[in-house]
């Protein structure tokens, strides 16, 4: 930075040009000449022809290419070879030789020819700016901005003459995009990497306000392994164009934060910036960096970035807090959970109208219930932020989210979907309802909707295993213990303490009668949550599988306080009531009639929850109805079978 704060130019070194003879390609600009003269190519076309150059001399097989080209879009080989034949056509038409793109038999395809990279000195922007007086020259970059805009169209009026197949568009593949967690080279202890942590979570939620932003999440397990990886290895993994990373460090009565923004395709360094914000403004930076990112990749968007609060109802002190709170949050345990909320309180009781904070707030204590907290309050008070961040912030997504996740655990699924729904016609690729939808679709057998929304999930959310997570919850649904044990599987090996998919793997091996394995992962459960509702609620199916009803009634009474105020005691109770019953089954006659004739109608009505079938055999047997339990065991099975056919 100079003593006026003027636009510095300083350049970097980049292999940003491949070349083949007359054949070139420039990854700047996104575009291919033979003879100097452009080649329109749909984008398909762009990405197998600099797949190939970037390969050669070696062979990419059929699969690498379609992972190259497509991402995560699952299409078949004759797609491929169709998109091949493409390529050829538009390199023909342009008088170049279609040769260059060779077939080798029972592998794939290989350029033919040399590929030389060519290195050149690119200019870089670097901006120093007080987030209230930003100068931005743009002369810098103007011929760029213009040559984006031309390509941009180019490519799009090219795509739409390719009718052959569906196509992605450029100005789509250039909104891919994430941020990676910030580093600081001068943390005061390793207690501030929550700043690090939390504000880059801060700028990546605040990318998904920008609707011509695809923007791509990843959970904490993912986060360390990108710290592994280079920045083209981040963009396979990831399916991204574009990456944000971030340093931010403590300065006088402030924090100095620099930008960078990065191609995953070439590696460069496409724009660089330099904030300097005092302690209040570090709220509304993640604001102006979207805005500016924004500004540099679609310059002519007109979609504008709005502050959350106004600067009158952000106390630095409270965003502090908050920002401490959510990276206890995301721990996801009841005992970070309890930090979470202290922090949490402290934040609203100096900002209460802040958005970030009340749905934080709202989110934390809802996640509370969920691990098992024995807080009779919390439900209420969830609900009470939840509608009061959506009558201050009507447009803002984060309100209703909150309140759905409220419904779900007063078992309310009706205004879950609501308001689920609600949030996501305010931001359609917002992972967070998104998740909360799914679990819903998958409890109300919506099976062919769950699976179109776990695809969409798997696209927006790859470094997370929710996706993984849920598709084991829809296949254990639908009876298909194989497929449901290979993602739950999939998610122990990255996350060997997820106590859901444990949970899943329990499940199965009751259904399967393996009550030996079901108990080892009930340890494992409890091991990780010593004595929680989560638990507890678990052992009382593994006890009720081995008909061990005196136990169930023993371990109720003994362990209540654990789970008397939780949102699992009233599944609890359910067991425990069976336990009594049919500890004396001839004493409790009617009473079990009664019960079977519930578990029978809502069998009937469809409406009997997967995990009670087993309720109303047992209670079957109790009473010696063996030529019923045939019959209802054949009900339950085409019943599973409809849901299986239907999905399939």
């Amino acid at each position: 930075m100079n003593k006026n704060n003027e636009l510095e130019v300083s350049t970097i070194s980049g292999k940003y040009i491949l070349q083949s003879g007359d054949l070139c390609v420039n990854l700047i600009k996104q575009q291919a000449y033979f003879k100097k003269k452009p080649i329109k190519l749909p984008i398909l076309s762009y990405r197998l022809l600099i797949s190939l150059m970037k390969a050669w001399p070696h062979t990419k097989s059929q699969d690498e290419l379609i992972e190259l080209v497509w991402g995560k879009v699952q299409v078949q080989n004759s797609t491929l070879n169709q998109r091949v034949k493409l390529l050829r056509q538009s390199l023909n038409a342009h008088e170049c030789d279609f040769a260059y793109i060779a077939l080798v038999r029972g592998i794939g395809y290989r350029f033919s020819e040399e590929v030389i990279t060519i290195t050149e000195e690119i200019p870089q922007i670097t901006k120093t700016t007080e987030r209230k007086s930003r100068l931005f020259n743009w002369k810098y970059i103007a011929v760029f901005i213009i040559l984006f805009g031309l390509m941009n169209l180019a490519f799009q009026f090219s795509e739409k003459r390719v009718a052959q197949e569906p196509v992605i568009s450029l100005k789509e593949l250039r909104q891919s995009i994430t941020v990676l967690p910030f580093c600081s080279s001068d943390l005061i202890s390793t207690d501030d990497t929550y700043l690090t942590h939390s504000f880059s979570l801060e700028v990546l939620n605040s990318l998904a306000q920008v609707r011509a932003f695809k923007v791509i999440a990843y959970d904490k397990f993912t986060r360390a392994q990108l710290t592994e990886l280079n920045t083209n290895q981040i963009g396979e993994k990831l399916h991204i164009d574009n990456l944000i990373k971030g340093n931010i460090t403590r300065a006088n009565n402030g924090y100095n934060v620099d930008i960078k923004l990065i191609s995953t395709h070439s590696n460069i360094v496409l724009w660089t910036h330099h904030y300097q914000v005092s302690k209040k403004g570090l709220y509304f930076l993640k604001s102006d960096i979207v805005r500016d990112v924004k500004q540099f990749l679609l310059p002519d968007n007109t979609q504008q970035i709005q502050y959350r609060a106004e600067p009158s109802l952000v106390n630095p002190k409270a965003y502090d807090f908050y920002l401490k709170a959510m990276d206890y949050h995301r721990r996801n345990s009841l005992k970070d959970n309890k930090s979470a909320v202290i922090l949490i309180k402290n934040a609203y009781a100096l900002s209460p109208s802040c958005l970030d904070i009340i749905s934080g707030y709202a989110a934390i204590l809802n996640r509370a219930m969920r691990l098992g907290s024995q807080n009779d309050d919390a439900i209420a008070l969830a609900m009470s932020l939840s509608n009061k961040a959506i009558s201050l912030y009507p447009d803002a997504f984060k309100g209703y989210v909150a309140l759905a996740n409220s419904y779900v655990l007063q078992q309310n699924d009706a205004m879950a979907f609501e308001f689920f729904n609600k949030a996501l016609s305010l931001s359609n690729e917002n992972i967070y309802a998104l998740t909360g939808l799914l679990r819903l679709q998958i409890k109300a057998h919506q099976f062919k909707k769950a699976l179109k929304n776990i695809n969409k999930l798997k696209v927006l959310d790859p470094g997370s295993t929710n996706s993984l997570l849920l598709s084991g919850d829809m296949y254990l649904s639908l009876n298909l213990h194989t497929q449901a044990k290979q993602n739950y599987d999939a998610v122990i090996k990255i996350e060997p303490d997820n106590i859901d998919a444990l949970m899943g793997l329990a499940r199965i091996n009751i259904k399967k009668a393996k009550l030996v394995n079901a108990k080892k992962q009930y340890q494992l459960v409890n091991d990780i949550s010593k004595n929680s509702a989560k638990s507890i609620y678990l052992l009382m199916e593994v006890l009720f599988a081995e008909q061990k009803y005196k136990e169930i009634i023993h371990s109720s009474e003994l362990n209540k306080h654990f789970y008397a105020k939780s949102i699992y005691a009233t599944s609890i109770d359910e067991i425990k009531i069976l336990a009594k019953r049919l500890v004396n089954p001839d004493k409790h006659e009617a009473a079990i009639a009664k019960m079977i004739n519930g578990y029978q109608n809502a069998l009937n009505n469809k409406q009997l929850e997967d995990a009670k079938f087993s309720y109303l055999i047992q209670l079957m047997k109790s009473t010696g109805q063996n030529t019923d339990i045939v019959k209802w065991n054949n009900i339950q099975d085409k019943l599973i079978s409809q849901r299986q056919k239907s999905l399939l």
